[in-house]
């Protein structure tokens, strides 16, 4: 009788998240556009200095499938003066499309349940990145719930080294699990990092692990602080590794920037491919889709 009553509530949140998650995303992919300010350029290397850098780099992987929600990049982490070589993952949010970051991915992320999109995830960086190298993990909203599972996976962490996983505008998850230092960009009325996990409920003590709590003044809960994490004045404070006044950079080699698609993945869905907008069935054979600025 007790589960009976679990599985109805755990559907009614799921449908409440998966909501709260598209309304916010839609929010930000209006407000987001304005402003985009260039990165710092060294030849082919992009330089990625604070938090608003790291969300315009995430932002890349919101292209409709046109080139895949995540990357992965050959890197420099610039720390205190030590410079670690790093693959960077950049893992884009909820989009809307059946591709990747879909509605599958985000009811059951927010359950921290497997799902096609850490799935592939996870199989790219298996299958892409060397054992025993450093990893670097970057989230946006639905792709931070993604990125803290990948740092939470027992086979992950056996493969690499996390040398930081840093979310912005996402709850946390897999509280307890994930390996090497994390950060969790949030605005203090960002409805997402606030609200839309399963963790939040069932250890409401381990709200703020690892959360980096900012201020636009937005006043009161709402979508749009969703769509506050460009704004320099105060995320440009913070560096990528989400600390306030730090010196921590990225050096990206772009001309190693490759995106990946997520194709529909059955064994991870419960709503059809034909409900999907888009599934991914037309990538091509492998999947992969271009490197940097092809």
């Amino acid at each position: 009788m007790e589960k009976a009553r679990k599985k109805p509530l755990r559907r009614i949140l799921a449908v409440v998240f998966a909501l709260a998650i598209a309304i916010t995303s839609a929010v930000s992919a209006s407000a987001y556009v304005e402003g985009h300010e260039e990165w710092q350029r060294d030849g082919t290397n992009i330089i990625l200095k604070d938090v608003v850098d790291m969300y315009w780099w995430s932002y890349q992987g919101y292209n409709m499938a046109e080139k895949g929600p995540f990357s992965i990049s050959e890197a420099t982490l610039v720390k205190d003066g030590v410079e670690t070589p790093v693959y960077f993952v950049a893992i884009a949010g909820f989009e809307n499309i059946g591709n990747g970051n879909d509605k599958n991915a985000t009811y059951l992320s927010a359950f921290n349940l497997n799902n096609g999109y850490t799935e592939r995830v996870k199989k790219v960086m298996l299958e892409n990145i060397p054992q025993n190298s450093n990893v670097f993990l970057l989230g946006d909203s639905l792709g931070g719930y993604v990125a803290q599972q990948i740092a939470a996976d027992s086979d992950i962490q056996y493969n690499y080294n996390l040398v930081q996983t840093t979310t912005i505008g996402a709850p946390e998850l897999a509280t307890g699990k994930k390996e090497g230092p994390v950060a969790r960009i949030m605005d203090k009325n960002d409805l997402v990092p606030n609200f839309m996990s399963i963790d939040i409920y069932t250890r409401p003590l381990h709200k703020y692990d690892n959360a980096v709590v900012g201020d636009a003044g937005y006043g009161y809960p709402t979508p749009y602080a969703h769509a506050g994490y460009t704004n320099k004045q105060i995320w440009g404070n913070y560096d990528v590794c989400g600390q306030k006044g730090g010196n921590a950079i990225l050096v990206v080699d772009s001309t190693t920037t490759k995106f990946y698609r997520v194709p529909y993945d059955a064994n991870y869905s419960f709503i059809s491919q034909e409900s999907e907008i888009k599934s991914g069935a037309e990538d091509d054979p492998d999947n992969v889709a271009y490197t940097y600025g092809e």
